[in-house]
């Protein structure tokens, strides 16, 4: 599965509960696009990773802590001196979209309440992270910058009002009955299930989708009992599964799925199933990152060499 809408909402159920009441005791940010909050809540320390990566952007708990680079970036030190020491008020998700919003209270400065808010985009490659001032709406940074040059819909930089994503009329499939999911579709019987769930509904991915129909056509359901039976079941009967299926893909999966047959292995949360899925690409990302320095460093001095 991809990390889209439903997921999103399944991951929000896992992680909200246990961190809301709870204080930011620690923040770091091991990889360019990736934070790590260290969060005291009910006696115990949790550690909350949440990435902007174009091919990784996630939230979820991780149980090891990453190492990080002796230098913290510029962004973890903004989100240091705002954050740490704050009490997290609430952990929403806006409507079934990838937006996650983490608002806290603190006190400033001079000792008077403040109120911030930690938005998650996972939008790809346009995924980002936010540093907003819930008194004016204003950013106080993000970690990818982005000028009105850049985007003519929205600046993402500091100073500039946080404005939202473009936000389509689709609707959220969380919000409806049986009897109401069954009224939207009816219209459609007919046209490709996979492309009507998407069109109609907010958050539901091609590979959701192509579950979905799936188990429509296997079980003899309509397209509106399929969609509600799936929701159910992530809703109520979570069984995180890893899978390798024939083709030699490996997928995620918030439970065994009929269009993804193969080796399977089964995990308690949410979390575990993504740091099992992730490990090998964080661990390439990783190399990477510290391979890019070599180069640069390299290049540098080959420079001066040259110019000697």
């Amino acid at each position: 599965m991809t990390f889209d809408g439903i997921f999103t909402k399944w991951m929000m159920d896992e992680v909200a509960p246990l961190l809301v009441g709870g204080r930011i005791t620690k923040i770091h940010q091991p990889l360019p696009y990736d934070v790590q909050f260290t969060i005291r809540a009910n006696r115990k320390n949790y550690l909350l990773v949440c990435s902007a990566h174009p091919m990784m952007a996630r939230v979820q708990f991780i149980s090891e802590k990453p190492e990080n680079p002796e230098v913290a970036p510029n962004f973890c030190m903004i989100l240091r001196k705002y954050l740490e020491g704050s009490i997290i008020q609430s952990f929403t998700q806006v409507e079934n979209d990838r937006i996650l919003n983490m608002d806290v209270s603190t006190r400033d400065e001079l000792g008077d309440k403040a109120g911030y808010r930690f938005t998650i985009e996972m939008m790809g490659r346009h995924s980002n992270l936010f540093l907003v001032n819930q008194e004016d709406n204003s950013i106080i940074d993000c970690v990818k910058r982005v000028s009105l040059g850049q985007n003519s819909y929205r600046t993402l930089q500091p100073g500039a009002a946080y404005v939202m994503p473009p936000q389509t009329a689709k609707k959220n499939p969380f919000d409806y009955t049986l009897f109401e999911l069954d009224s939207l579709l009816h219209p459609f019987i007919g046209e490709p299930g996979e492309r009507t769930l998407m069109n109609i509904f907010q958050g539901i991915s091609k590979q959701s989708a192509h579950e979905i129909v799936e188990r429509s056509e296997r079980e003899g359901q309509s397209l509106a009992e399929a969609l509600h039976h799936y929701l159910e079941e992530g809703n109520t009967d979570i069984k995180p599964t890893l899978t390798k299926s024939a083709d030699g893909k490996t997928y995620f999966l918030p439970f065994p799925y009929m269009s993804k047959m193969g080796e399977s292995q089964n995990f308690e949360t949410l979390s575990e199933l993504l740091s099992a899925y992730y490990v090998q690409k964080i661990q390439e990302e990783k190399i990477q990152q510290l391979a890019g320095h070599l180069l640069q460093m390299l290049k540098s001095e080959l420079r001066k060499n040259r110019e000697k």
